[in-house]
Order: C-alpha cells, then structure tokens, then sequence
C-alpha cells in the first residue's frame, strides 16, 4: 500500500534538520577589540611549533569561529598571496565567557586554565624570526572584518628596505608590494586601541622573535585592560630561544570584567510595576538590587535578586506589587549591580506611571526603537508631530501598547493621544 505520509513527514524532517543545523552553527559576531592578542612565540628552540595567544573580551557562544593569519594586508584592502604564508581558524566548541585567554599552538588549542577552548583547523602558522604579524578576523578573505593585530616587523629606508614602519600605519605596502614579514595596519584597527606593533620606528633591533604582555596594571575594566595591552611598555620581548618565557600569559582577567546589563525596563501591569532586565557577563557576580524612589532623587532597595547562575545572557522579572499604594502618580527604578568583590554599578533609571485615573504615560523618555503607552483601556488613534507642527506619523496604538518610532529623526517630539499631548525624545 502506497505511504500517502511520506512527502509531508519528509520535508517536516528537512524543515526540522534545517533548523537544527541554523541552531548549530549560530555564533557571535564579532568587531574590533572583541578581542586581544597577548603574545606570540615565533623563534627558539623550544619553540616548535610556533604559538600565540589571545584573551576574549566579550561573551561568546558556541560555534563562534575566527581567522588568524600571518599573511600581510595591503594598502590595496587585500591580503598578500605570497606563498608560505597561513591561515588557521579557531571555532569555540563550547560558549566561552569574558576573560578566557585562548593558546593556539599549531593546530591545538589550549586554555590557561583547564578545558577544552575548541579546535583548530586550517595550516599552522609559521612567523618568520625577521618581524612578522598575526592578524585576528571573520567574514570572507574578501571583506574582512578586522577583531585584533599584532605586528613585530621594523622596516626603515635608511636600511634599503622598502618602506619605514611606523605605529600608525605599519608597513604600508600594497599586497602586490610586500614581502613575507610585512603588513599595512588593517581597515579598522588602530594600533594602541585594538592593535600593537612591537617596535620602535628606525630600530631595525627592536625587531623581536618573542612578546608576551605581562600581568601588570589595574585590570578591573575592559577598557583598562585594552589600555595595557595595547601599550607596548607593558610588554617583555626576546631574541632566540626564550627561557621562562610561556603562553598564555593566565593573567587574572577573568575576575576583573564586570557585569553588563544590556537592557532594564518596566511596564505598568495592572497597577503593579513589572520590572525586566538582561544581562551578560556575570562572572565574578553576586546579586542586583532593586531601588525605588517617588521623586527620582532619593532610592530605597526594594528586593534583592541573586545571580541566576548561568554562563552567557541572563533574563530576570520583579513585579513590585506595592508600587501605587500611596496613589502616586508616577514611581521610579533603578538597579544596582553587585559583585563578589564589592564593586557595584547603577543602571539607568526607568518610571513608571500611575495610570488608575486614565491618565496616559509614554516611556522610556529618550527612546530608541519602541514608545510604550500607559493608561490606555482599548487601542485608540495618535498622531506624532515634531515642534513645527508638521504631521510625522499616525496609526492606532498596537494591543501590546507600543509605538514604534525607530525610524523617526533624532528630536524633540509631541504625541497626542487619547486628547492629550505628550512630549517625548527621539535619541
């Protein structure tokens, strides 16, 4: 008998494996700075094969994959195809957290502390003893998006070389100009904020094999810790075989990174105020708290949240039931991020509108993608206008109560509604 199931049931499994290899292979886009690379081993006996090392700077999920390259870029916005050169790319197998410092070690990777960071493929990278770079990427080879560099070339005319390295630009060759050990500085880095260069301009002897940045200086930020990194005087170097001189750096970064909080808001849920936020980056975390105050000025806590105990992004909800018990008008929030050593963090603060009267709130105030009205019994007409009077957008506000106002200009704005005018910020 003829299955009359089987085309249906096979594209639900096609759907169903389609969506399963999406899920997969999803993973985190990254830009310049994402990341940091720590050191690079590229001379020595001990030293075989060559290594560097790099720590994340950001959450990342599992599949993440990046290109690291000691091909030259040109001024051309193309990378050199000079023969010997490589390519490897790293993918986490696992998501990684902020702090995690990465060792690539020919075709293996390591982490300075235990675990698995992920695998290596591609052909290992060979840095010549005479300067080279190792260069961090994703994307295609044609249109790169640029995370982090290292350059340890140190070209000078005075020498008959081709061109004189500097910080800004490094070697400023084109790609059909250049030679194994050189590079231009990337499309998107600049060195001492996302890139390094370990030299010292017309010194063809501050051309080093080795460099590893040292565990020095006040790394309680993301942006202190770029700033050490990218500072070549926290640097060690060597010539030849370097003794004592080990990747990764295992630097405490990890404990340093503090919590970001992407997102806190709070709607008006049948007279009780419904608080929401998400948050990255919680290692190191103990708890939030959450402070009310009815004159956005002074600020009592409220309720006290503990970490909710997972890698990655969280999402938490507090419903303040007492919030209008005193028939205030309008009552305001704010969260405090508490970590394990005792440092802290204020998040913005949200208010909430007392609506019992039938009297219509909009918020957040500035807003950036969706205006949320308060008081509203039943969808209702509006009209948004900006301080010429002129018409800029009308509808009907949606069942979930939202405008959306993203593509609006930046500017003071005026929505009446439901006979009443409300002034807002386009930001």
């Amino acid at each position: 008998m003829k299955n009359t199931y089987s085309f249906p049931i096979t594209i639900c499994l096609l759907f169903f494996l389609a969506f399963s290899w999406q899920k997969a292979t999803a993973q985190t886009t990254l830009v310049a700075g994402d990341i940091a690379i720590t050191g690079y081993l590229g001379f020595g006996a001990s030293v075989t094969p060559d290594q560097f090392s790099f720590v994340l700077l950001r959450n990342i999920a599992a599949n993440t994959a990046i290109k690291f390259t000691d091909r030259g870029w040109g001024t051309d916005n193309v990378f050199s195809a000079l023969a010997g050169e490589s390519t490897v790319t790293w993918t986490a197998t696992t998501a990684l957290s902020a702090g995690v410092e990465v060792k690539i070690e020919g075709l293996t990777a390591t982490l300075a502390g235990a675990g698995n960071p992920g695998t290596v493929s591609g052909t290992a990278l060979s840095l010549s003893a005479n300067g080279d770079q190792v260069l961090a990427y994703q994307g295609a080879d044609a249109s790169p998006t640029f995370i982090s560099g290292i350059h340890s070339n140190v070209y000078t005319t005075a020498n008959l070389d081709p061109t004189t390295t500097t910080a800004a630009a490094w070697d400023a060759l084109t790609a059909a100009n250049a030679t194994f050990n050189s590079s231009a500085l990337p499309t998107g880095l600049t060195t001492g904020v996302n890139a390094i260069w370990i030299g010292t301009q017309g010194s063809i002897s501050s051309e080093k094999d080795n460099a590893r940045f040292v565990c020095a200086g006040d790394l309680s930020t993301v942006a202190s810790i770029k700033a050490l990194i990218y500072n070549q005087s926290n640097w060690i170097t060597s010539d030849g075989d370097p003794a004592g001189f080990t990747l990764p750096t295992a630097c405490n970064y990890i404990s340093a990174l503090p919590v970001h909080l992407v997102r806190f808001f709070g709607t008006n849920n049948a007279m009780k105020a419904a608080l929401s936020w998400t948050a990255e980056n919680e290692t190191n975390f103990s708890h939030y708290e959450l402070e009310r105050s009815i004159d956005g000025y002074k600020f009592n806590i409220i309720a006290t949240v503990n970490y909710a105990g997972h890698t990655g992004s969280n999402s938490y909800t507090y419903n303040d039931v007492s919030a209008f018990i005193n028939g205030d008008k309008t009552i305001y929030y704010r969260l405090k991020s508490v970590d394990n050593d005792g440092k802290f963090e204020y998040s913005n603060i949200v208010n909430i509108t007392n609506t019992r009267k039938g009297e219509v709130g909009v918020y957040p105030n500035p807003v950036e993608g969706e205006l949320h009205i308060n008081g509203l019994l039943q969808n209702t007409s509006y009209t948004i206008k900006n301080t010429d009077g002129k018409i800029i957008q009308t509808g009907n506000v949606e069942s979930n109560q939202r405008i959306n106002v993203s593509s609006l200009p930046t500017g003071l704005y005026y929505i009446y509604i439901d006979n009443q005018a409300l002034k807002f910020v386009k930001q």
